[in-house]
């Protein structure tokens, strides 16, 4: 049964429509014509041709979120894997690692002094030992947020266990030959959680090897959100043409709330590169899938940055919706499965009864499902 007044109002129109100002359009638009005018004014720099492509090598790392036993960290297992995949089928060995909850918890800094002790038993440990080495980095350049919970520990661990593959892959597996290669990093030129020594002394190891890297992003808040959106897309619209360019200043503090969030030179900053934006196709079905977004490190300039959007144009791949196949082949060969650490969960409960007997497999049953209760 309608309300009364219904017929003559339906939706209420008009008490919205007699209290609206429409003033923050006008403001709205006004800034969107500023921040144009900004990105109009950075130079565009031209992709004629093919030009000279870099073979690739794409570094990528999973795991540490999934674990076995994850509802009862003292018990769990934490799995990362790091892996690296080139052209032509290049690739450098994978690295994968078991955290164990319970020494982690325990001590943390303790499970990494002993982890690098033992570095002729494990690829990860051999890795960090280089790593720590290549660098001069040290544990106390680590801080002690990773010392926080498992979870902390756990993501910190990965992504300097990426960084240390990065770094062995060139000191170890490579050699000179380093040169040759363009390393993609999947994401952005950033590290959270540790000290800004850390990210000092990685990026002096990066400036010396004068290492031609970037980190490439699959999603950008400058091209997926809020006012940025908006003026890219009016950039792709009007030019034309394949070209790259730096994101002014001005964009960048429109697309993130804080300076330290993109500001590479800025003093306790933790992201290690300046934002670059390629046009690599102009006809595309989709405007964004002809579009790369990536982080140079400050020692690369222009040229490396029309170097890196040639490279990163030659690699593409329909097969993947634009996307550089070989950050897709090396996230297949990092991935930890959701199904792995499950299936780890059935292996270990069968050893630890083979070993120990019955009795303790009971028991350490008991502590699990009470991990598992209902709060």
């Amino acid at each position: 049964m309608p309300y009364a007044g219904e017929g003559s109002n339906p939706l209420g129109l008009k008490d919205f429509l007699d209290g609206l100002r429409l003033d923050h359009y006008q403001d709205l638009l006004r800034e969107l014509d500023e921040l144009y005018q900004k990105l109009k004014q950075e130079r565009q720099v031209p992709l004629h041709g093919d030009g000279e492509a870099y073979p690739l090598l794409t570094l990528t790392v999973d795991g540490g979120e999934g674990r076995a036993f994850e509802e009862l960290p003292l018990l769990s297992f934490g799995l990362v894997r790091v892996a690296a995949v080139g052209v032509k089928g290049f690739r450098l060995p994978s690295i994968a690692h078991l955290l164990p909850g319970y020494e982690v918890l325990r001590d943390p800094k303790g499970y990494l002094e002993g982890l690098l002790e033992r570095s002729e038993e494990s690829p990860a440990a051999d890795a960090l030992k280089t790593f720590f080495r290549a660098t001069g980095i040290s544990l106390e350049d680590l801080g002690e947020y990773y010392t926080k919970d498992l979870r902390a520990f756990m993501g910190i661990f990965r992504d300097v266990l990426e960084w240390a593959y990065l770094v062995w892959g060139v000191e170890k597996v490579l050699q000179e030959s380093y040169k040759d290669y363009l390393f993609i990093k999947d994401g952005r030129l950033a590290q959270l959680g540790v000290r800004e020594s850390f990210r000092f002394k990685l990026q002096n190891y990066f400036a010396r090897k004068h290492l031609l890297l970037a980190g490439v992003t699959k999603r950008s808040r400058l091209l997926a959100e809020g006012l940025t959106s908006l003026v890219m897309a009016r950039l792709f619209a009007e030019a034309r043409g394949t070209f790259v360019l730096q994101v002014p200043q001005e964009l960048m503090e429109k697309a993130y709330r804080y300076e330290r969030q993109w500001n590479a030179d800025l003093e306790g900053a933790f992201v290690m590169g300046r934002r670059y934006v390629a046009r690599l196709l102009e006809d595309t079905f989709r405007p964004q899938e002809g579009v790369a977004i990536f982080d140079l490190p400050p020692y690369l300039g222009e040229e490396d940055a029309v170097k890196v959007a040639r490279s990163l144009r030659a690699h593409r791949s329909v097969l993947y919706g634009g996307s550089v196949g070989t950050v897709v082949e090396a996230h297949g060969r990092a991935s930890v499965a959701r199904s792995i650490p499950r299936r780890m969960e059935e292996e270990i409960l069968a050893r630890f009864r083979k070993a120990f007997g019955e009795d303790l497999a009971k028991k350490l049953t008991e502590w699990l499902r009470l991990a598992d209760r209902e709060d």
